[in-house]
């Protein structure tokens, strides 16, 4: 066994990833499942532009931009709401709870900011 390798290789033992020391991408998805979980949400959207996603070594999350700075996350969503929903900005709101209360549970960093665009409106629901 090279002096580089982990104590534990060739053993099949892979230990799993710590939520708090999660990347970028595993973050996003966290994020991504989270909004999508809220009623009224039927998916999310890359933006116009593709300006609202956080990429990763051959991987990508539409929808969730995530920002690091001064010891705390922020993040950037961008959805696609039920065109059922009464009321915007109450999604907007139930939407920002829900991730907050998720990356909170994370332990990963304090949230400072999550940003809602809605984006587009879904007749079909999803």
């Amino acid at each position: 066994m090279s002096r580089t390798a982990p104590p534990d290789a060739g053993q099949g033992v892979r230990p799993e990833p710590s939520p708090s020391l999660a990347g970028d991408v595993q973050l996003a998805r966290w994020v991504a499942h989270a909004a999508s979980a809220v009623p009224g949400v039927a998916g999310l959207s890359g933006g116009w532009f593709l300006e609202s996603a956080t990429f990763g070594p051959g991987d990508v999350v539409c929808g969730v931009r995530v920002r690091r700075g001064d010891g705390a996350l922020s993040f950037d969503l961008h959805l696609i709401a039920e065109a059922a929903v009464p009321d915007l900005l109450d999604l907007a709101r139930r939407v920002r709870a829900a991730v907050r209360r998720s990356v909170e549970a994370l332990g990963a960093a304090r949230v400072a900011d999550i940003d809602i665009a809605i984006d587009d409106l879904s007749a079909s629901g999803g």
